[in-house]
């Protein structure tokens, strides 16, 4: 199966590296330039004072300094130590001693890998199980110490044996790629109340890739017997399906949940922001819901920013299981989310939509 993937709202695989605003990146007007090291040590080595300049960059970064500083005293043009220049979202003036979080890439393109696709798939299989079955998902407890298994164990396999996982018969390849200079930088908020805050590189809306999902078929299958017949005919059908119907019920869990929000926090002094962030998001999803009513569309959310409901299986839990702390509330769970804000509106990260090609 082919898939065309959509980004419709800024999307990051994050890498698990950062990068640093002090040592390692310069924002300068409504640019992001991140320092190539090896550039910026060969140009400095042209210098008369060589030596000396590098102690003083040492020093330069050492005492958190800017480094835009050090280039201009040292007559140091930004376009031969950087990399090409990425589009900020925003201006930032207060980015000091920020880290930024850097997208997976590939010789320096950006792509979607396969494996963030086949955990959303995986997802998709064990919400289908639960729907069906009407069982609730095993409940982990706070403690670090506790050695249950992880999610899923005991519906994607047999006796705990990996031999007889079901995603090995699941294969999903890397997404095509783009440039790293198609990227741009954006200023994520924690909102409502918007205090905390990041800078991330990532991809930005409308920008277009295909994937490929292929499902073994084995005739040897000695997988649990609830999948075998999800394998024995039109598997392929029947995953889009469990996708789309996963998709469609956590959509509208957030927006119940987004809705009490919006309720609880229209008595606060910061009523008319706040109200203005839940509504753009309330938007945002039921426009979502409106154009999924197409067969052939899902939309899902990728990668980093997704909410607690979408990377677990807390939409089967009762309301007497305590989620992470306790004296939750489900209704107002969670109550906090990462948005970016576009021409003056709000939106969720890594939102996309999924087509068939075939």
């Amino acid at each position: 199966m082919k898939l065309n993937i959509t980004t419709i709202t800024p999307t990051i695989v994050r890498s698990g590296e950062e990068i640093s605003t002090v040592s390692e990146c310069i924002i300068e007007g409504d640019n992001l330039y991140i320092v190539n090291k090896d550039k910026l040590i060969n140009f400095l080595k042209t210098k008369k004072d060589n030596v000396k300049i590098i102690e003083e960059l040492s020093k330069t970064v050492l005492e958190g300094q800017n480094l835009k500083g050090f280039l201009d005293k040292n007559n140091i043009p930004i376009n031969e130590v950087c990399e090409p220049p990425l589009k900020l979202s925003e201006r930032m003036d207060d980015y000091r001693r920020k880290s930024v979080y850097l997208p997976m890439t590939s010789l320096k393109r950006a792509f979607i890998p396969g494996s963030t696709i086949k955990g959303i798939l995986r997802s998709a299989l064990l919400f289908h199980y639960y729907l069906s079955t009407k069982k609730e998902p095993p409940h982990r407890g706070d403690s670090k110490k506790d050695n249950s298994p992880y999610i899923g164990e005991d519906v994607l396999r047999n006796e705990n044996k990996i031999s007889t996982d079901i995603m090995k018969y699941v294969i999903v390849r890397d997404s095509s790629s783009i440039n790293f200079e198609e990227l741009r930088a954006y200023k994520i908020q924690r909102i409502p109340h918007r205090k905390l805050w990041q800078i991330i590189i990532a991809i930005p809306p409308q920008r277009k890739f295909s994937i490929e999902i292929c499902i073994k078929k084995d005739k040897n299958y000695n997988g649990p017997d609830f999948w075998k017949e999800f394998f024995e005919k039109d598997p392929e059908v029947k995953l889009w399906e469990y996708l789309k119907d996963y998709s469609n019920r956590l959509i509208d869990k957030e927006l119940e949940i987004l809705e009490n929000l919006r309720r609880k926090n229209s008595g606060n002094e910061n009523d008319g922001e706040r109200k203005k962030i839940f509504d753009d998001f309330i938007k945002h999803y039921k426009k979502v819901k409106e154009v999924m009513s197409q067969k052939d569309v899902i939309f899902i959310p990728i990668g980093f920013g997704k909410t607690y409901y979408f990377n677990s299986l807390g939409y089967f839990l009762g309301s007497n299981v305590p989620i992470r702390r306790k004296n939750v509330d489900l209704k107002f769970y969670p109550s906090t989310r990462w948005a970016v804000e576009i021409n003056e509106k709000y939106y969720p990260l890594g939102w996309c939509a999924l087509t068939r090609s075939e």
